[in-house]
Parts: C-alpha cells; structure tokens; sequence
C-alpha cells in the first residue's frame, strides 16, 4: 500500500502543536529501559515546546474534559494488557486521547470503538495500514518513533542529578525495583567484571524474544536497567547508564529496538535483528533503512 504524503508527520511539530492547551496529563507506557528512554525523550520535548503536562496519577483523576497521552512504544499487542486496559478506561471520556508513536498489533475491537477525540500516532507502515483499516472514527498519524529525537550526546557527557551518592558506582543495582533483585545484582556485577569485548550481545529474553539462539555473553540491558518511566529523575537515570553502556562497544548485535535506536544515534555498527513480531522490522524499514547505514538489517 502506498502511504498518502499526508500520513505521516514531524512528531516534533505534533508535540508542539499542544502549548496550547492549560494542561496535558502524560502516562507513560510502563517497561523496560526501552520504555524510560521513551518517557525521557517525551519528558524533554514537553519541556523545550513549554507544554503544561502532569504525570497521571490515577487515583482521584477526574477524566471529563482533560487531554491525556498514553507514552510512545509497544504495548498495545496481545502480549500486554496495560495500554489496552488504560485506553478502554479512558477513550470515551476524555476530551481528547493521544497515543503517542506507537506499534499495535491486534485489539481490533478496542480501534472500532475509538471516535474523533484520539488521535494514534503509529511508527511504521504496518500499524499504520493496521490501524487505519479498523480505526475508521480515530485520527490516524505516522511518525518516526520518539527514540530518534533522543540527544545522545547530552545525556551521555551529563552526570545525572538523580542519586548523585550512586555516580562513583559501576552498578545501578541498588535501584533496581523490578525482578529479582539478588539475581540482577549477580548478573550485572558479573557484566562489570568482565573484560570488555569489540560487540555486544544483547537479545531478548522476554515474551518478545525470537527463535534466536541467544549467545552465552548475552546481556538483555533493557531488563537489567529496567527501573522506572514515572518521573523526569528516574528516565533520564536510565537513559544516563543506557547509553554509557552501549558506548564502551564497536558494534552492536540486538533485537532490542531501542537498544539498537540507541546504537545508530551513537554511531556504532549495529546489527538488528528481529523479535517476535514485525515491530523491529517495520520501524527499520520506515525509519532506519537508507537514514543509518551504519545499521544492518539481519532479519
């Protein structure tokens, strides 16, 4: 299918465009260190386009008339019940809902039920044309996913504010709220110790993960970073020892979108390869394909 030339907008321009309400209420889509990359990225523009917003606190929010986004990412797949649960709660009775870039796969009853006040933003031609055919009353947007407006450079020569007592430390571990705490702190101090090689390995090992044989020296950052998307502190915490992990390597072999988002941004070569779905394919080929050529795509 060939896209209308209108589909597609400057995300930036999108975010923009909301100054001029009083004030926006942002959940986050919640996850992995993919997700706190997304809420910080999110958290930067708001701040840069001088958005009002406020982190959604849900208990006690009255929806009617309010302007309420829903974080850019994944989670509207069969495999998760978050964005799809929080959009059936709260669609019909905001004055508008945003999801902001998404990939969505499924929850064809959920986009029937959708009327003129949500706009989807989709992040690659497959959600897109997905969407389109069952979203017949929602606005439908394409756009790059938020990962790619990411200043890498910023956040990787800044020392994070946030818990200034951990800087001197190799480990985020202390912080690390979600999973098993013994067996994160093993696995990453284990990491640290090793000698640093050229590559790094960093496959899924979640419900997302491929029929890839995951190598031994695998390191799945997105979970052992995985510590929180709720506030500006905590994101950029994440993106801070994201990206500075991704650095000290050459090259880079995931399946991890925004692993490899974060790869390209950084110049390294970075060799991707798909996860479960079409996600990681689809976001190549509207977004990486003949922009990165320091990316390959390994099907």
């Amino acid at each position: 299918m060939t896209l209308p030339l209108m589909a597609k907008i400057d995300i930036n321009l999108y975010l923009d465009s909301l100054k001029k309400y009083e004030r926006v209420y942002f959940c986050p889509n919640p996850g992995n260190a993919g997700d706190s990359l997304l809420a910080h990225v999110t958290y930067e523009l708001f701040d840069e386009y001088n958005i009002k917003y406020q982190i959604l606190k849900e208990q006690g929010f009255n929806p009617t008339d309010k302007i309420l986004l829903y974080g850019g990412g994944g989670n509207l797949v069969p495999y998760y019940p978050h964005a799809r649960n929080f959009i059936l709660k709260y669609h019909h009775l905001v004055k508008k809902l945003i999801i902001l870039p998404h990939s969505i796969d499924g929850n064809e009853d959920l986009l029937k039920k959708m009327d003129e006040n949500v706009d989807i933003i989709t992040r690659e031609e497959v959600t897109y044309n997905h969407v389109k055919k069952n979203a017949l009353r929602a606005n439908v947007f394409l756009a790059d996913d938020l990962g790619f407006s990411l200043n890498v450079e910023k956040i990787v020569s800044k020392i994070p504010r946030f818990s200034l007592h951990l800087v001197n430390l190799k480990l985020p571990v202390r912080i690390l709220l979600q999973g098993n705490y013994t067996e994160m702190k093993h696995r990453t101090r284990k990491l640290f110790q090793n000698e640093k090689k050229y590559f790094l390995n960093c496959f899924r090992t979640d419900q997302e993960k491929s029929d890839i044989d995951i190598p031994s020296d695998n390191v799945d950052l997105s979970s052992i970073f995985s510590y929180g998307v709720d506030s500006k502190e905590k994101a950029f915490y994440v993106c801070y020892r994201l990206l500075n992990f991704i650095n000290s390597y050459e090259e880079i072999r995931t399946n991890r979108l925004h692993v490899a988002i974060a790869g390209a941004l950084l110049g390294k070569e970075v060799k991707l390869y798909s996860n479960s779905y079409y996600k990681c394919e689809a976001v190549y080929e509207f977004s990486i394909k003949g922009r990165f050529p320091n990316v390959t795509w390994m099907g």
